[in-house]
């Protein structure tokens, strides 16, 4: 019978790290945890859930590939399986994994990596339906996935990961199929569950604050356009760095095979302090398919987030015209609109967004948005009408907007 070891690599992690490991002991034959300096009781909560886990220490040297090496090399069974501590498998999936591992015509296994969320974030967000949830899926609205995520391979030493940061394996499973051939990954319909968002939001862009120092220097040892795009994001968010950001979104297209002469002609307007034409000349010419949309529109809520608002629209408009039904791409460009004073075009944008949206949570609040804008072009009627609209979706301050309406129904009846 083949064998199959679990391998995580933690830090503290004692809210996780017993969900984690307790989805799939019973199933594996060996459990390591990597601990790269926990202060909290990560160690002590594995050995509860599993007596027999192997743990051991690494020191942390800034390299997630480094540790998840360290953790693999450790492991004795035939083939490997890596999780995140705030990750957690089904049972009958980890069945499908050890029925899986009995062919021997593949060297790995790519899953999907399902994000939990408790609200409507990602342009890809599907809400959970009553007959999916299971108990894990508790305090969450719904999730997306990133496919393609590569977990489960053989215990080889030809296959390792690379990279300090968003660490992969796949790299070298292609160099082994070109060394010696019929080395291959196939690509599973079994989702990992993903619940980071449980964690504190401190905890949360502390982390993000660490992947993007490492994702700069990870650029500069590798060049690699969605890395180039996360630190163009990152440079706004972290640094309020546009001229920076912009930089970064020329090593996107000049990564990405763009004419040369385009990105000269980008250079000299970010030289020339024309952000936003150098901006929309970016992404008049950006490769989308190469990227994640929601890479794109997370540049478009840090400029937002640092008002810079008319940049945000660039970028906005042009991910609008390759999505007009996503009501996420369609709420921020309302929100930037109407930032601008661009009321009338907004309204449009909110009411088209009401139109699609399924989701009553976002229903209350595109309804919310409408009745303030009709507010501020003295339509008082319409308003009125949309804040009804917000409660009855289950707007979470009805009471408030209770009060509003009725101060806005005796200044109509003022009005005669």
């Amino acid at each position: 019978m083949v064998s199959l070891s679990l391998c995580i690599i933690a830090k503290n992690e004692e809210d996780f790290i017993q969900s984690c490991i307790s989805c799939v002991k019973d199933m594996i034959d060996e459990v390591i945890l990597v601990d790269t300096g926990s202060i909290d009781k990560t160690k002590e909560k594995a050995r509860q859930i599993c007596s027999d886990v192997k743990i051991f220490d690494f020191e942390w040297c800034d390299d997630f590939a480094a540790a998840k090496n360290f953790a693999i090399r450790k492991a004795t069974s035939d083939w490997i399986f890596v999780l995140d501590a705030d990750e957690v498998v089904e049972k009958q999936d980890i069945e499908k994994i050890k029925e899986i591992i009995q062919d021997t015509s593949y060297v790995a296994f790519a899953f999907t990596s399902r994000h939990y969320t408790t609200e409507k974030i990602h342009a890809n967000w599907h809400m959970i339906k009553n007959a999916e949830r299971k108990d894990f899926m508790q305090g969450f609205l719904g999730y997306y996935d990133v496919n393609h995520i590569t977990r489960l391979f053989l215990n080889d030493e030809n296959l390792y990961f690379q990279g300090k940061v968003h660490e992969d394996i796949n790299p070298s499973i292609f160099e082994y199929d070109k060394k010696v051939g019929n080395k291959k990954c196939k690509v599973l319909k079994i989702p990992i569950h993903h619940l980071h968002i449980k964690k504190k939001g401190s905890f949360i862009d502390g982390k993000q604050k660490y992947y993007y120092k490492l994702s700069k220097e990870k650029l500069q040892e590798h060049p690699d356009s969605k890395i180039a795009l996360d630190v163009a994001v990152g440079s706004v968010l972290f640094d309020n760095d546009v001229e920076s950001s912009l930089n970064y979104l020329v090593k996107v297209l000049e990564i990405d095979g763009v004419d040369g002469v385009l990105v000269e002609k980008i250079i000299k307007l970010i030289d020339g302090g024309d952000f936003i034409n150098a901006l929309r000349l970016v992404f008049d010419n950006f490769v989308f398919k190469k990227h994640d949309l929601n890479s794109v529109l997370n540049l478009a809520k840090s400029l937002n987030r640092i008002n810079k608002v008319k940049e945000a629209l660039v970028v906005l408009k042009r991910i609008y015209m390759l999505n007009p039904q996503n009501t996420i791409v369609l709420e921020y460009l309302g929100v930037c609109l109407s930032r601008m004073g661009k009321i009338k075009e907004s309204i449009i944008v909110f009411e088209r967004a009401l139109e699609l949206e399924s989701f009553d949570k976002k229903k209350a609040m595109f309804c919310f948005n409408l009745g303030a804008l009709y507010e501020k072009v003295n339509e008082l009627n319409r308003s009125i009408n949309y804040y009804e609209k917000a409660i009855n979706f289950g707007f979470k301050n009805g009471d408030q907007l209770k009060g509003r309406i009725n101060l806005l129904r005796l200044e109509l009846s003022k009005k005669g």
